[in-house]
């Protein structure tokens, strides 16, 4: 959570919001493309992986909605820090009730529980940081043309 909680210092990210982390977080992240090192990969492989670990953490972060990419949720994710925990296409956010779909979803998560985190939509209205106009959310969200 210590190691985490420096990444989530980005309210409203940007691409390099991807790859700022703690150096410990960062080590886990990145050695994760090592484990291929001992099933005989070629090198071009682990290579492609730290590529891809980095430019998949910038588009993650950009604030632009590519196709099937989710970025919207983790705005949301990096707005209100207990909604949308995994990838847009698992679901497991959605098992565990923690998927959000837009900053109303998150106040009614919490609503009539008493322990809204701060930050939680509250009566359903949209947080201020989500779709108000700091650039995160539906309508702050810039569309790639």
């Amino acid at each position: 959570r210590r190691v985490h909680s420096l990444h989530h210092k980005s309210y409203n990210p940007t691409a390099f919001s991807g790859t700022s982390m703690h150096p410990v977080e960062s080590t886990a992240y990145y050695s994760a493309c090592l484990l291929a090192v001992p099933l005989g990969a070629h090198p071009c492989i682990v290579v492609g992986c730290l590529v891809d670990c980095a430019v998949g953490a910038w588009l993650g972060h950009d604030g632009f909605q590519w196709p099937g990419s989710g970025d919207y949720f983790h705005q949301l994710h990096h707005t209100h820090f207990d909604c949308n925990f995994g990838a847009m296409h698992v679901p497991i956010d959605r098992w565990l009730g923690t998927f959000a779909g837009c900053s109303a979803d998150v106040g009614k998560m919490w609503r009539g529980s008493g322990t809204a985190p701060e930050g939680a939509a509250a009566e359903g209205k949209e947080s201020e940081g989500v779709a108000g106009g700091s650039g995160a959310g539906a309508a702050g969200l810039r569309a790639r043309s």
